[in-house]
């Protein structure tokens, strides 16, 4: 298993509901989730490439501001997901999951089928290939 995922949270919606979602991945044991300041006219994801290069995060969180709203009205919630890929066998299982964190999260709070949708991405290695990084290390 992979386990404490270095997690950085971008949280744009600040609502009981949302720090709820944060609550979620930080009682599994997959997730190291910190939260990274989020300003209304500033926001730093402009660090996110370098948080990966130095290793400082490995996944990232991005809740958008009407999180809570669609939430509550049962309106498809979307939420950003970005993983470092140069691990793509880390990146796979870290989506993983939390796609089952984001289902028993919205099942617990919606009470009916999940109604939020991780949207992901991986950086640095797009197709999450891990032959580009396994043959390297075995030949070493």
């Amino acid at each position: 298993d992979v386990k404490h995922l270095q997690l950085d949270v971008y949280d744009y919606s600040q609502s009981a509901h949302s720090r709820q979602f944060v609550e979620a991945f930080k009682a599994s044991s997959y997730f190291e989730p910190v939260n990274r300041t989020v300003e209304p006219k500033q926001s730093p994801l402009w660090q996110l490439d370098q948080r990966f290069l130095s290793k400082d995060a490995e996944m990232v969180m991005i809740i958008p501001q009407a999180f809570s709203e669609k939430l509550v009205e049962g309106d498809p919630v979307q939420i950003g997901w970005l993983a470092d890929g140069s691990d793509a066998n880390a990146a796979r299982m870290g989506l993983g999951y939390a796609g089952q964190i984001v289902r028993t999260f919205s099942n617990n709070i919606t009470g009916r089928k999940p109604n939020i949708e991780l949207r992901y991405d991986y950086l640095f290695n797009a197709e999450a290939e891990s032959r580009y990084f396994m043959v390297p290390g075995i030949v070493a």
